[in-house]
């Protein structure tokens, strides 16, 4: 199967939310642990994952398993968060 992860959620806004994030991290990396094709996308306030440090491990263990498909081009601009040299920094 294929499954494709779509992180919306802004892990810095609350704790409910980084465990929302990390989860599904997680969730993709024991998918493809079981065979199946994952890949995670960030969009939107999801794009705030690639700089938290308390999420660091997850994403480096993301890029390790080749799951991260992209990021929002406008979300990761320079004018908003610079994400786009953040995540080719980890990689």
């Amino acid at each position: 199967m294929k499954y494709l992860f779509s992180v919306l959620t802004d892990p810095t806004e609350s704790r409910s939310n980084m465990a929302k994030v990390a989860h599904a991290i997680l969730y993709a990396i024991e998918l493809k642990k079981n065979g199946h094709s994952v890949l995670i996308y960030f969009d939107g306030g999801g794009i705030k994952t690639v700089e938290n440090e308390n999420l660091r491990k997850y994403m480096e263990l993301a890029v390790k398993e080749e799951l991260i498909y992209g990021v929002c081009g406008y979300c990761a601009s320079p004018s908003h968060i610079g994400g786009k040299e953040k995540l080719r920094k980890q990689e």
